[in-house]
């Protein structure tokens, strides 16, 4: 992803709190490794309910 346009995105934090819940299925866990890529966070901190975008 461009510098700039990763710049401009809010800090994202990961989510290992009571409510994580991994990713369950290949769909999931191809989605969760995209946004660890795109966002530069450890693919372990995505879970099923996360929300970057918010």
């Amino acid at each position: 992803m461009a510098r700039w346009i990763k710049a401009a995105l809010p800090a994202v934090e990961g989510e290992q709190g009571e409510n994580y819940e991994a990713p369950r299925g290949e769909l999931e866990e191809l989605l969760a490794s995209l946004w660890s890529s795109m966002l530069d966070i450890d693919v372990a901190h995505i879970g099923r309910q996360a929300h970057f975008l918010t």
